[in-house]
């Protein structure tokens, strides 16, 4: 192997080089987070908006549309349980599991559901840091559960202020999912069969001296349908990425670089063949 193969074999290997290095800069970047929502959307079936929450104080609700979503990070330190031999996934957790609760002093202290109510156009968040809960059941006897739990609980001297939302979908008869996994995406409609489909939106205020609770809005509701979808934190670009400016740099050295080897061994070439 002549001296001027053997530095234009280098050389291309170095070029190479630069070129895998600048497309893994294109292509690299932070982790994309994968998380999960879960959309309920149905009618209130009663209850009252007290004081304006969305909208109008004193509003009857009733009959008016909702849409609940329910965002689920299986990321977080939470208490989780999957057991396919009877057909259940769970997730759930929030400072309730704070030390010497139930014995679980650090598994759980983290809420891994948070959520939003829309009704009227107006949303209302519920973090549901004092307690998450998602739950999905497909066992081989009946036709499964959906079973979801937001909550947000805070004390201060006397006042407790207790925001709570609850969505359940359950049947005998119809199959509503296709695995007993949570993780795994599917829509359904709410069958006239099906037994059992409720939910609860509370948010309210007790003060523990008098007894007395202030109840801003207090509404049942009836889901129609549910949902669930895998959504990323940080979504992927829907076209290619352009290479940011020090990609382009390297990209041009690495072309540079191998135009001077090849003029390189053709210069070699030539006095080799002198």
């Amino acid at each position: 192997m002549g001296i001027g193969t053997m530095r234009m074999k280098l050389t291309l290997a170095a070029a190479s080089a630069a070129l895998l290095g600048a497309a893994v800069l294109t292509t690299a970047g932070g982790a994309n987070a994968e998380i999960l929502t879960v959309t309920f959307q149905g009618t209130v079936l009663n209850g009252t908006d007290d004081t304006g929450v969305f909208g109008v104080a004193g509003a009857n609700l009733t009959g008016d549309r909702y849409t609940a979503v329910y965002t689920i990070d299986d990321s977080i330190n939470a208490y989780k349980h999957y057991d396919p031999t009877v057909g259940l996934s769970e997730i759930s957790g929030g400072t309730v599991y704070l030390p010497a609760h139930h014995g679980m002093p650090a598994l759980g202290t983290q809420s891994p559901v948070s959520a939003t109510i829309t009704i009227n156009g107006v949303t209302v968040p519920v973090p549901g840091a004092y307690y998450g809960l998602a739950w999905q059941t497909r066992p081989s006897n009946f036709g499964g559960e959906e079973y979801f739990i937001a909550q947000d609980k805070a004390t201060s001297g006397l006042v407790t202020s207790n925001d709570y939302m609850k969505n359940q979908i359950a049947s005998d008869k119809n199959r509503i999912n296709p695995s007993y996994d949570f993780h795994v995406p599917f829509s359904y409609t709410i069958k006239p069969s099906d037994e059992y489909h409720d939910g609860i939106f509370q948010d309210s205020v007790c003060n523990s001296g008098t007894d007395i609770c202030s109840v801003d809005v207090d509404i049942n509701l009836k889901p129609t349908s549910i949902t669930i979808a895998q959504a990323f934190l940080d979504p992927p670009p829907l076209d290619p990425p352009i290479p940011e400016p020090a990609t382009w740099t390297m990209l041009i050295l690495g072309v540079g670089m191998i135009g001077i080897a090849a003029r390189r061994r053709r210069s070699e070439d030539t006095t080799f063949a002198a």
